[in-house]
C-alpha cells in the first residue's frame, strides 16, 4: 500500500481488499467465540450437575460415612469444574492481542504521518 499511495485507484483496491480482510477475520473471532462461550457453558453446567448429584446423598443424610463414600465424586466434580470455569473463551491470549494492538498503532500512526509529510509537501 506505501508504494501504491501516489495511485489512488490502487491504493483504494489495497484499502478495501484490507478492510475486507479484518472485517472477515473479526467476524470469524466472533463466531468462534461464541462457539467456545456456549462449549464452556455447557461443561460449567455438566460439571455442577455432577456436584448436585454428589451432594444429594449428603443433604439426605449429612453424617460422616455418607461424606466418606460421597468424597470420589466430590472430588471428581470439582475437578471437572475447575477445568470448565477454567476454559478460555476467546481464541486468542491477551498477550497477543497487547502485541497485535501495538503493531496496529504503530501502522496506522506511521500511515498518518506519512500522509501529513504528503500534504505538507515533505
Amino acid at each position: 500500500m506505501l508504494v501504491a499511495i501516489d495511485e489512488p485507484v490502487t491504493l483504494g483496491i489495497s484499502l478495501v481488499v484490507v478492510a475486507l480482510t479484518v472485517g472477515v477475520f473479526v467476524l470469524s473471532m466472533v463466531r468462534l467465540h461464541q462457539q467456545m462461550s456456549a462449549a464452556k457453558d455447557r461443561y460449567v453446567a455438566e460439571a455442577r450437575r455432577l456436584y448436585a448429584e454428589a451432594y444429594r446423598p449428603i443433604r439426605i443424610r449429612p453424617n460422616f460415612e455418607t461424606l466418606e463414600s460421597q468424597s470420589r465424586a466430590l472430588s471428581a466434580a470439582q475437578s471437572l469444574d475447575e477445568r470448565a470455569q477454567g476454559l478460555p473463551t476467546w481464541p486468542i491470549d491477551e498477550a497477543t492481542v497487547r502485541f497485535l494492538a501495538v503493531v496496529l498503532t504503530g501502522v496506522l500512526t506511521s500511515l498518518v504521518v506519512r500522509g501529513l509529510f504528503s500534504a505538507i509537501g515533505a
